[in-house]
């Protein structure tokens, strides 16, 4: 192979390598960076953030904006509940808390809105912060449930049945997507039983 041939490869190949970085780069940059504002706020909840948060005597402007307006809450409250749960956040027994797959108590958001969730429901505190974290932990990282449910959506509404009504098709995704989640099918069985005295007397023994 002459020295010129063996030259023009190396600089394709150098190219093709440049070009490949640089879709990385927009792909990362186009995926992220319009997001930038949201992504910001959600550190603000994580638990190791809390030291830094129990010595602020107020919140930075612009801090937790963008997901308050998202989740639709007050972000006034939100601070305020936020710098209550930091500055007793290691009070909070263990123990009290019903148990998830997690060894990073105090820095896990998980087990965090596990702990507000059990707070904001036995002593009706701290709601706009747990409405906050169960939004978070609802943000998909990425695009593949979406594009599971463009999937299934295709073979629930088929050609044989493209005159199918939202009404129906609603129900019919949640069956198909949800699947694991648990259905108490007596419940729904009584349920449809009681809306008539002819299904009453047909669904039940």
């Amino acid at each position: 192979m002459l020295s010129g041939e063996k030259s023009q490869d190396e600089s394709k190949s150098k190219s093709d390598a440049f070009s490949i970085l640089e879709t990385i780069l927009n792909s990362i940059e186009s995926r992220f960076v319009p997001n930038e504002g949201l992504l910001k706020d959600c550190h603000w909840l994580e638990p190791k953030v809390f030291p830094s948060i129990k010595s602020l005597n107020n919140f930075p402007a612009d801090v937790l904006t963008k997901i308050c307006e998202l989740a639709g809450v007050d972000r006034k409250s939100v601070c305020y509940e936020l710098k209550q749960f930091a500055c007793h956040n290691n009070d909070v027994d263990e123990e009290n808390v019903l148990p998830i797959d997690c060894n990073k108590f105090n820095r896990c958001i998980a087990y965090a809105y596990i702990t507000i969730r059990e707070l904001a429901f036995n002593s009706n505190t701290f709601n706009n912060l747990f409405v906050l974290y169960k939004y978070v932990l609802l943000l998909p990282s990425t695009q593949v449930t979406c594009e599971r449910v463009f999937s299934k959506l295709k073979l629930v509404k088929s050609k044989l049945r493209s005159t199918i009504s939202q009404e129906h098709l609603t129900p019919l995704m949640l069956i198909n997507v949800e699947k694991d989640i648990e259905i108490d099918k007596e419940h729904i069985i009584n349920c449809i039983a009681g809306s008539s005295d002819a299904l009453k007397r047909l669904l039940t023994l």
